[in-house]
């Protein structure tokens, strides 16, 4: 690491601006930069030195981190860089090293950097920075710029020309001024701001996109009033060059402000002539460079504001969605439904290893798309349909309604899967080396029945940009999107857990620890030596060491295995979340118990572990064992768990009643029971059984928004109440009842 010199200490900080305890703050420093753990290995293995902070708050330390850390190596940068220029005293340096915030640094350094386009930096070339500073440090005195006139000199032939080149280095110096910059900032708050949105006037048609606007035709919001939906919707609508946008400043506000600047920058020259040259500077400044800048900013601030909101929305929804629970055990059918090419099919065995059948139907042809139905269900006998909900998504319903009522299969069941995202895997090199012999159209197919059997597994190989949950989640720059959203991909794998002998690549890669590359030769270890029969055997893995193991074996899972030619014995702790440098101290706690980690799983295991710790609690085996209480908590945990493995995706149900099948059926008053799909910053879209997701606004939720807001989420399930339908705009406008089950 590059020296970071700075005059603060970098732990007080964190401590002051995150309110935690300093032997926290060390301990986290220590872990995370020292001993490079990942946050999900903190999170879950290292409670007694983090204080059993959760991943999310441990994330927020380490950009905070990272943050400081930046802070310090840049201002090391710029130090070295005023040292070059010779413009470096005791002061400006001083100011550097106990800077906080690269916003510090920069409004420091700014004086100091040139544009080289700029008119200031070309009347710096003809030598007119003595003239522009003479002025600036003697305000008593007349300058006589007669001197910087010579004849024949392009820019410096008329004492005119001279004053032009003497106000524009007198411009940038204003507006680069730091007392100036404050009060600027001071005047021109976010409260006394607005923005001003318009319909376009010299674009002759609108219709794509006219409806979806309109709300900003004629639009005035305090700039502090803004929701991040509306600066996103704005920000979109002038890309698409249907909105004119503005930021509007109070004429009162600059008159204040230019009040202030006359007085500081123009009442103390005493000579009228100076008077003209410094009032026509501040004019000019203010008009071409502070102003401008002010606006820039302001929209910049409102934009970044808004992307980090859309962001957290955005990771809230895909967690939820991430977590959704899986339906084990089941054989599936998927459906890829459409019109001109047909609906495509595709049968899952119960583990969704084998595709059993792939097949096309078309809705046009009623009665043979019947047929093939009954033919792969009287083949295959599978127990749920999961139907895309892309084009034609409703026609197909209605089919596999019918169908399943003339099967009279009363364990036949369906539901509707978004679908988002599964046409862009079906093309992806990964879907190709994964199913090589189908069409994409085919794979998609695939992709949907896998995304009801287990939605993590499926949804990490797609983009999350591409998962259709989010706010305005495509207008967020993708270094913004990815750097955040790894991290709630990451941890969902990662507390799930990963079966290693199951997993491929894309799953794999999720887990905390380790590399593309590791991934790789985990990999071909597993395909040249077959399935891994204890964790330990990561090990042999090359590439793959002591560091890498202890932060990655947690989150892997062996599932049942036998002895292998390699000798190697299966070792029941490895089917738990327990981490192998536990495993010692997990069997003297159950020698203490009288229990046998073989039965690890078994429920007379579960009830005699569960009443040895009713009997003597955690604390006093705890103080036994001379270990911290989290980590007994999280071996009992462990140990406690069915089948020796807890999967933290709550059970509930996918499916909901198949109801209304039309906007033209939907009427003010009719109750109903609808599927979230999204949480947005101004409410909730829910999947009520038509063509269109509805919406419950904010507003419509009985002033429980707030709350609601953090724990609604894809696939939740609502009761609601038709408010208003506009078949035209195919806008649902829902009132929440009750939330039914949240996963």
């Amino acid at each position: 690491m590059e020296e970071c010199r700075d005059d603060w200490d970098i732990t007080q900080v964190l401590c002051e601006k995150l309110n935690l305890d300093v032997r926290v703050v060390k301990n986290l420093i220590q872990l995370l930069e020292v001993e490079e753990c990942t946050v999900p290995f903190m999170a879950r293995y290292r409670k007694e030195r983090t204080g059993g902070m959760e991943a999310n708050k441990l994330r927020q330390f380490l950009n905070t981190l990272n943050e400081l850390r930046d802070v310090q190596k840049k201002a090391v940068v710029a130090i070295k860089n005023l040292e070059k220029l010779g413009c470096l005293d005791s002061t400006i340096e001083a100011a550097l090293k106990s800077a906080q915030s690269i916003d510090e640094i920069n409004h420091m350094i700014a004086p100091y950097k040139m544009d080289k386009k700029s008119l200031a930096s070309r009347a710096r070339a003809l030598g007119l920075d003595d003239g522009a500073k003479y002025i600036l440090n003697n305000p008593r005195k007349a300058t006589d710029l007669r001197k910087w006139v010579k004849r024949g000199c392009e820019g410096l032939a008329t004492l005119s020309l001279v004053e032009n080149g003497v106000k524009h280095i007198l411009c940038e110096a204003i507006a680069k001024d730091k007392e100036t910059i404050l009060h600027a900032k001071q005047i021109f708050r976010p409260n006394k701001k607005s923005m001003k949105s318009d319909k376009t006037e010299d674009k002759a048609s609108t219709k794509k996109y006219s409806f979806k606007f309109q709300n900003y035709y004629d639009f005035l919001c305090l700039v502090s009033n803004l929701r991040s939906y509306q600066i996103l919707a704005i920000n979109r609508g002038e890309t698409l060059k249907e909105l004119t946008v503005k930021i509007v400043i109070d004429e009162k506000l600059e008159n204040s402000f230019l009040s202030w600047c006359q007085e500081y920058w123009v009442e103390r020259f005493h000579h009228n002539e100076m008077r003209k040259i410094m009032q026509s500077a501040l004019t000019d400044s203010f008009n071409r460079l502070l102003k401008p800048k002010i606006l820039r900013q302001t929209r910049a601030e409102l934009t970044r504001r808004a992307q980090t909101d859309s962001i957290d929305v955005f990771g809230r929804n895909l967690k939820k969605l991430l977590l959704t629970s899986p339906v084990r055990g089941k054989v599936i059918l998927g459906i890829d439904p459409g019109f001109k090419n047909g609906c495509k099919c595709a049968v899952l065995s119960q583990n969704g290893m084998n595709i059993l059948v792939v097949d096309v139907f078309y809705l046009s042809r009623y009665k043979e798309a019947k047929l093939k139905l009954t033919q792969m269900l009287n083949k295959f006998n599978f127990q749920v349909i999961g139907i895309g909900n892309g084009t034609a998504c409703r026609e197909t319903e209605q089919l596999v309604s019918q169908f399943i009522t003339e099967s009279h299969k009363q364990e036949l069941v369906y539901c509707i899967v978004n679908e988002s995202g599964a046409s862009i895997y079906s093309v992806t090199a990964e879907a190709k080396q994964e199913m090589p012999e189908y069409d994409p159209n085919l794979r998609s197919a695939v992709s949907i029945a896998r995304r009801l059997q287990d939605p993590l597994v499926e949804l990490v190989k797609i983009d999350p940009k591409h998962l259709g949950v989010g706010m305005y989640q495509h207008d967020i720059p993708d270094t913004l999107m990815k750097a955040a959203l790894s991290s709630v991909v990451e941890d969902c794998v990662t507390f799930v857990g990963v079966d290693i002998n199951m997993a491929g690549e894309s799953l794999l890669k999720r887990v905390a620890g380790l590399k593309k590359t590791q991934v790789n030769k985990i990999l071909e270890w597993r395909n040249k030596n077959g399935p891994f029969i204890n964790r330990n055997q990561l090990l042999e893995v090359p590439g793959v060491g002591n560091k890498t193991f202890q932060q990655c074996a947690g989150f892997i899972r062996i599932g049942s295995a036998q002895e292998n030619l390699l000798n190697h014995q299966p070792n029941p702790l490895d089917q738990t979340w327990i981490h192998p440098e536990s495993y010692e101290l997990t069997e003297k706690f159950l020698k203490i118990i009288n229990l046998d980690s073989s039965r690890v799983g078994q429920d007379l295991f579960i009830s005699q572990l569960k009443s040895s710790v009713r009997h003597k609690s955690i604390r006093a085996f705890s103080n036994e064992l001379g270990v911290g209480e989290p980590t007994l908590q999280l071996i009992v945990d462990g140990l406690s768990a069915p089948g020796g493995y807890r999967d933290i995706r709550s059970i509930a149900t996918h499916l909901y009643k198949k109801g209304i099948c039309s906007l033209n059926d939907l009427k003010y008053g009719i109750t109903l029971q609808g599927r979230v799909t999204n949480v947005v910053d101004f409410g909730v879209f829910v999947d009520i059984g038509v063509e269109k997701d509805a919406l419950i606004h904010c507003s419509e939720m009985g002033n429980k928004w707030l709350e609601l807001r953090e724990v609604l989420g894809p696939n939740d399930t609502v009761s609601v109440m038709v408010q208003k339908v506009d078949p035209i705009k195919k806008y649902i406008s829902l009132k929440l009842i009750k939330v039914e089950a949240v996963d």
